[in-house]
């Protein structure tokens, strides 16, 4: 009978893509917060360049920046912030396991 000669693993191996275990981020925030934001801050920027001015189209970049990293604050202070948001807004736990 022929040994192995190697140590590697026999079969097929793939790696586990991060996207399944851990959240997906975009500049430090959450992708389905980040996009909106990015689409609206551009959108109004853009709007914002046409109509008012130069200087205003700034202000909203600045807007922008200020907004991105308010959201990277909560993303590392508690990495599922919007989920349990959503729970205390939409699903109404509290008042639901409340007793009496």
């Amino acid at each position: 009978m022929v040994e192995r000669t190697t140590s590697a693993p026999l079969g097929y191996t793939a790696s586990i893509r991060p996207g399944l275990w851990q959240r997906l981020k975009r500049m430090g925030a959450p992708r389905g917060w980040t996009y909106p934001w990015m689409f609206s801050c551009g959108w109004l920027a853009l709007y914002a360049f046409k109509n008012l001015g130069f200087r205003w189209s700034c202000a909203v970049v600045g807007l922008f920046v200020v907004g991105q990293a308010i959201l990277a604050l909560l993303t590392t202070w508690n990495s599922n912030w919007d989920r349990a948001l959503h729970a205390r807004w939409r699903r109404r736990y509290q008042s639901y396991y409340r007793a009496g």
